[in-house]
């Protein structure tokens, strides 16, 4: 009899040392459930921290970026005469080039009379607007479109367009030789169209207060006011880098052109212009 006693009492201290042993693990895991509950809410708390800063600061920029453009701010193309920037003589041809800092097409007729072109402005030939607008939209087109919109306030033409044609000399290259790494990144494109500026004679002061990019706004006006534009000669719903437009009604129609080069399609283009005559007879 005592045998049995002695039995259960063991039996029950050890039901007891279990049970206790159950609260301890559960009170354990609950600490430790507790614990990583607190970690991950901490976690989940510092990431939405970085985020808000984030996109605080990618607005700030974007703000900033924005407010250096002034008069572009609404999506207006930079006017080049022999007058200056922002000037148009009424009595010369006007022409209109839509184009995209990082269309290969654009960058390739530049190349090929962009200069020339900027000859024949600054010579009273004729005034022309450099509208951008958005077709490839890789980053060196926010990057070169936020420089030179800056730029067209604060330097003279020869220097502006001095500027503009080595923007798309460069996107030229890089394209030719299949080099993607800077004009597909955005902060290595704003610090290479510094670097370019520089080269073209931007002084210093201007390009320090190129954004890297503050065209989103800009870009998305010009471009719809692109597509929406009623212009005689354009295909309906036909859009593409780079458009020509005389005295905001002719297309230039490369149709038909037999080219050997790219430069023969300047002559089409100033033909265009000198039977359209003056700017303000298409008003």
């Amino acid at each position: 009899m005592a045998k049995s006693s002695r039995s259960q009492d063991v039996r029950a201290k050890a039901q007891q040392l279990r049970e206790e042993q159950a609260r301890a693990d559960r009170r354990t895991r609950n600490i430790i459930i507790s614990l990583v509950a607190l970690i991950v809410v901490v976690i989940i708390v510092a990431i939405a921290a970085v985020i808000v800063q984030s996109n605080r600061k990618k607005a700030e920029i974007a703000e900033a970026g924005s407010a250096a453009l002034g008069a572009y701010s609404n999506g207006e193309p930079v006017v080049v005469s022999h007058l200056g920037i922002g000037k148009v003589d009424e009595s010369i041809p006007t022409l209109t080039e839509y184009f995209d800092y990082s269309c290969h097409v654009c960058a390739a007729y530049d190349v090929a009379f962009g200069e020339q072109v900027s000859q024949d402005v600054l010579a009273g030939k004729y005034n022309i607007k450099y509208q951008p607008v958005n077709t490839v939209k890789a980053a060196y087109q926010y990057a070169s479109t936020s420089a030179a919109l800056v730029a067209a306030q604060k330097v003279d033409a020869q220097t502006w367009m001095k500027f503009h044609n080595a923007l798309l000399s460069y996107f030229n290259d890089q394209y030719n030789s299949g080099k993607g790494t800077v004009v597909q990144d955005l902060s290595a494109s704003a610090t290479k169209v510094k670097e370019i500026a520089a080269q073209a004679g931007i002084p210093q002061d201007v390009i320090d207060t190129f954004p890297e990019n503050g065209v989103n706004d800009y870009l998305t006006k010009s471009t719809n006011a692109w597509a929406e534009a009623k212009i005689d000669g354009r295909e309906n719903g036909s859009l593409g880098t780079p458009e020509f437009v005389v005295n905001d009604k002719a297309v230039v129609d490369f149709k038909g052109v037999k080219a050997t080069s790219v430069k023969d399609f300047y002559p089409v283009i100033t033909a265009q212009l000198q039977a359209a005559g003056p700017a303000s007879a298409s008003k």
